[in-house]
């Protein structure tokens, strides 16, 4: 299975995060590349750690197969996503 980013923004929120994506922090944890539509404006551009074809060939490939990188990348979306609809059901329950 192939991992298909379907621009969500979730991981591009979440880069204060990580000490080393300092950089791209615009101040409230979000990448200040991403746009009002989810999209990036340096995507052409974009560092390794957001482009996941060249992250697998530049390290992953030594580790694991494409299918386990894929599978991994899923797993990882689907466990953010998962995060940010458990903060969001919490909220509502305490409105």
């Amino acid at each position: 299975m192939k991992f298909s980013c379907d621009k969500c923004g979730l991981c591009c929120r979440h880069v204060g995060d990580f000490p080393y994506m300092k950089d791209y922090d615009r101040g409230d944890g979000t990448c200040k590349h991403l746009t009002d539509e989810n999209l990036c404006e340096i995507y052409e551009n974009r560092p390794p750690i957001c482009n996941t074809e060249m992250l697998y060939e530049r390290f992953f490939s030594r580790f694991m197969t494409r299918d386990e990188y894929d599978q991994f990348n899923i797993e990882s979306c689907e466990r953010i996503k998962s995060s940010q609809n458990n903060r969001c059901d919490n909220a509502k329950h305490i409105n």
